[in-house]
C-alpha cells in the first residue's frame, strides 16, 4: 500500500489492484469480504462501510490515479523527514551535564528536580500548592504504591515521627516498596498488558489450573526489583 507500483506487482495471491477493473482487483474482494482466503478488517461486523467501498472501486475505475512524482524520491524524503524528527528528539541526543537552575524557594525545591520544576512554574507565571501535611502525604503514597489507604496505625506513627519529613518521608517508601501489595498493585499492570487472566477466554472461557503460577511470578519479581532485563 505504500505505492502503486506495490499495488500492481501484489503479493502471493496476485496483484492488489487491477487499474480499470475493480470487479478482478484483489483489495476490492478482500474489502469486499467476498475472497476465499483474505478478509480485511478480519471480523464480518467490522467491515467497511458501503460509502467507502464504493469509493474504493471508484477509484481503481478511474485507473488507481496516484501522487505525481518518483516514488523512490517520495520513499527517501519520507525517510529523511523521520531521521530528522527523530535525531532532534531528546531522546535520541547524546547525554550531557545540564546546569540546574537556582530557585528562590529553596525550601519548596530541595532537590534538583524541583529546581528545574519550579523554574518551569515561574516561566508560566504559576505558583506551587502548599507543601502537603505529613497526614495528606502518607495517604498519597499509600494509595500509589499499594493501592490501598494507610491504616491508622500508620498515620499517626508518620505523624508523630521525630524524624524530619525527608528522611521520616523515605522510611514510609521504603516500606511500603517492601510491602507484598505493592507488587501485587503494580503487577496487575504488567498482567493487564499481557492480557493476564484465570480462564482461556472468548467463547470456552474454561479455567486455566496454572495461570496464577505466572501472575505470582509477576508480583514476586516486582517485589524483589527484578532487573527489567530480566523480567523480560
Amino acid at each position: 500500500m505504500n505505492s502503486r507500483a506495490a499495488l500492481l506487482k501484489g503479493g502471493d495471491y496476485g496483484p492488489a489492484i487491477v487499474p480499470g477493473k475493480p470487479g478482478q482487483s484483489l483489495l476490492i474482494q478482500v474489502i469486499q469480504q467476498t475472497h476465499k482466503e483474505l478478509r480485511m478488517p478480519p471480523e464480518k461486523g467490522d467491515k467497511l462501510s458501503a460509502k467507502t467501498i464504493a469509493n474504493f472501486r471508484h477509484w481503481i475505475e478511474q485507473g488507481a490515479p496516484w501522487p505525481k512524482g518518483n516514488t523512490a524520491h517520495s520513499t527517501n524524503a519520507i525517510r529523511s523527514a523521520a531521521a530528522k524528527s527523530t535525531s532532534s528528539h531528546w531522546f535520541f541526543q547524546p547525554r550531557q551535564t545540564i546546569q540546574v537552575p537556582i530557585v528562590e524557594n529553596q525550601q519548596w525545591a530541595e532537590s534538583p528536580i524541583d529546581q528545574f520544576v519550579y523554574t518551569k512554574l515561574q516561566e508560566q507565571k504559576l505558583e506551587p500548592v502548599e507543601l502537603a501535611s505529613r497526614r495528606v502525604l502518607i495517604r498519597r503514597a499509600t494509595f500509589d504504591l499499594t493501592g490501598l489507604p494507610p491504616t491508622q496505625q500508620e498515620v499517626e506513627q508518620f505523624v508523630n515521627d521525630p524524624l524530619s519529613e525527608s528522611p521520616a518521608f523515605a522510611k514510609v517508601v521504603d516500606r511500603l516498596l517492601a510491602s507484598p501489595a505493592y507488587g501485587q498493585h503494580w503487577g496487575r499492570h504488567w498482567l493487564d498488558v499481557a492480557r493476564y487472566a484465570d480462564t482461556q477466554g472468548d467463547t470456552g472461557n474454561f479455567p486455566i489450573p496454572g495461570a496464577y503460577l505466572y501472575r505470582n511470578w509477576v508480583i514476586d519479581a516486582l517485589n524483589a526489583d527484578m532487573p527489567y532485563d530480566k523480567f523480560l
